[in-house]
């Protein structure tokens, strides 16, 4: 049985919804701002008003003046905990290694103050390798690991935020859109205090704002710097303006973030803008037993599926409510995330509006029609193979290869960092990668071959008979900075790196290599 969908499936954020709706609005904002009576300690500029800062902490600038300071909670790597086992700094070229323990020394928290070219986290990565942060961080010690916080201006902050939400590639006037929305929204939650049991005002992911997931870049930074001190205001008060990439034809209120009901300031209403893009409307068939497994996921037991039905819609017509409904009961799903990652069309073909067919494979034909072509202009196509963790697809196929061997419902349908990963204990695990390494090589004739090698939780290795035996056998001792399991993903890299020479191949992967 197969379910069959058509349609797009919006993504949120807190930027405009399109920079052409959002000009008209502002302009319409600033008539109305500008025939209302100023609030004291409230200023009218151009389009936008700002609100007084006076109950915010500030800042001097390097330009003189005095500047609101947001507090930014700094997530792992996997944007999976506010919690760190350890946390490694470099600053003015001096590496500094805290642990819960080196802060609790201190008497349970440190402050880094802000350091020359900024503070690097190398024990952080983020999509373009470890961030810098500017301003400063203060590091303390709880029970279950160690909490960071990155003080700095907002509008330094700002710059490291439009970048990492949109592409610095989008024309100017939709970047500065971003940047007032960016900077309206971090200013609400600037008074909400809503993480202040951590002592911030934000953390750095799709929780809030995403921030430093990309560095700042030159046109957004200019759109920052052109939209300076810059809020949206309805009456008098900040708004909330988000953002989705694609309409499918109507444009969302703010119901479909959660609201109770549609602000009077932000309306659904029709939008070509995306309509000739063959993205728009696609369609999709998913197995019927996609969705019992996912049921599964959710309950922790085999269900069988009866139907699905959707319970609540939203003024655009988005649904943000959604029950399966099993012999033995109902799931509810009643947020976006949760519907999206329960209709995931991952693994299964796409028809999209121009009948363009994405079946989310290349065959190796088509591969090596892509590596010519890059080649005849001067460009080498690099393949990464991730391992060993990042590997819950080929886990999902082939269990065994996982320290447990349990089944794996399915792989990772939104973006992060799994627990399971490849055994390193057992010996079918080097076979297994051996094999596709043999079938990738010859495809891409380049001399380098990406490995990954960065984000392996090694909870299961540590629990792991076979692991624990072949850490014992190979003499992987831990040291200060390092545990044995550390150690023995360094192993995994260097047998692998080992197979790759013999095809004449140079590793690269990431820091943890």
């Amino acid at each position: 049985m197969l379910l069959f969908l058509t349609g797009m499936i919006t993504v949120n954020g807190a930027l405009a919804e399109q920079a052409d709706q959002k000009s008209e609005y502002l302009a319409d904002l600033k008539k109305q701002m500008q025939q209302e009576k100023t609030q004291p300690g409230e200023t009218i500029q151009g389009e936008v008003s700002t609100s007084p800062v006076e109950q915010n902490k500030t800042v001097e600038t390097k330009t003189g003046g005095d500047e609101p300071v947001i507090r930014v909670l700094l997530m792992d790597s996997g944007y999976n905990s506010y919690f760190h086992p350890e946390l490694v700094l470099v600053c003015n070229g001096k590496e500094t290694v805290y642990t819960p323990e080196t802060v609790k020394a201190e008497g349970g928290s440190v402050t880094v103050p802000e350091c020359g070219e900024g503070i690097r986290i190398t024990s952080i990565r983020r999509q373009n390798g470890n961030p810098v942060y500017e301003g400063s961080l203060h590091i303390m010690a709880k029970e279950e690991g160690i909490v960071a916080v990155n003080e700095l201006p907002l509008e330094s902050y700002l710059r490291a935020v439009v970048p990492s939400e949109m592409p610095s590639g989008y024309e100017k006037e939709a970047l500065k859109a971003q940047a007032v929305c960016a900077r309206t929204y971090a200013w609400i939650h600037m008074q909400e205090h809503g993480l202040e049991e951590y002592g911030a005002d934000v953390d750095d992911s799709v929780n809030y704002q995403v921030y430093q997931n990309i560095p700042p870049q030159e046109s957004t930074t200019e759109a920052v710097q052109e939209t300076n001190g810059q809020i949206l205001c309805q009456n008098g008060e900040p708004v909330e303006t988000y953002y989705f990439s694609t309409s499918a034809g109507v444009t969302s209120a703010d119901e479909i973030w959660g609201a109770d009901a549609a602000a009077s300031y932000l309306k659904s209403v029709p939008c070509e803008f995306d309509s000739e893009e063959p993205w728009s409307r696609w369609q999709v068939e998913i197995p019927w037993q996609n969705l019992e497994d996912r049921v599964e996921k959710e309950t922790g037991q085999p269900e069988s599926l009866i139907g699905i039905s959707i319970t609540e819609k939203q003024e655009s017509g988005a649904v943000t409510g959604l029950s399966a409904i099993t012999e033995t009961g109902t799931l509810d799903l009643e947020d976006e995330y949760s519907i999206r990652e329960f209709l995931s069309p991952a693994g299964c073909v796409i028809t999209e509006k121009d009948g363009t067919v994405i079946n989310g494979y290349y065959t190796q034909e088509e591969i090596k029609e892509v590596v010519k072509y890059a080649a005849d202009r001067f460009i080498t196509i690099v393949p990464e193979i991730e391992m060993p963790g990042h590997e819950l697809a080929a886990i999902c196929a082939y269990p065994e290869l996982s320290c447990t061997g349990e089944q794996v419902a399915s792989p990772r349908l939104l973006w992060g960092v799994e627990d399971i990963v490849l055994c390193a204990g057992k010996e079918e695990t080097f076979r297994f990668l051996e094999d596709v390494i043999a079938e990738v090589v010859p495809l891409f004739p380049g001399e380098y071959f990406h490995i990954g090698g960065d984000e392996c939780p090694k909870i299961y290795w540590e629990n792991c008979p076979l692991c624990q035996k072949r850490i014992k056998e190979e003499g992987l001792k831990g040291d200060r900075n390092h545990s044995p399991e550390a150690r023995l993903q360094s192993y995994f890299i260097q047998q692998k790196k080992k197979v790759l020479e013999k095809y004449g191949k140079k590793i690269i992967g990431w820091d943890e290599i």
